[in-house]
């Protein structure tokens, strides 16, 4: 079957489950800081407040705001440089470097 093309037709097609077409925070909305909300308010201005239990609940949509891709940025460079000074390694990490890497 090596190098086999298959050409599929469909003659029909179902929709079994259609998706809401509102998601349940937006972006913007998530992205929002204290300062914001307090112009806003001060203006007159509602906003919606995103709190953190809907955040968790819709970490697919959080993790694309500013704050959380920062986040990430941060936390891939200090695990470069903990590679770096060579934390890893057999058995536990940062082992040769004594117990400042866990604290547990």
């Amino acid at each position: 079957m090596r190098g086999c093309e298959v050409d599929i037709q469909a003659r029909k097609l179902y929709c079994i489950n259609r998706a809401d077409p509102k998601l349940p925070i937006s972006v913007e909305d998530a992205r929002r800081s204290a300062e914001e909300f307090a112009i806003a308010e001060s203006k007159g201005v509602p906003l919606v407040h995103v709190g953190q239990d809907t955040r968790l609940d819709c970490r697919v949509i959080d993790v694309r705001t500013l704050a959380n891709q920062a986040i990430f940025r941060i936390q891939h460079q200090v695990e470069n440089i903990a590679r770096g000074l060579g934390c890893e390694g057999e058995g536990d990490a940062g082992e040769a470097h004594g117990k400042a890497w866990h604290r547990g």
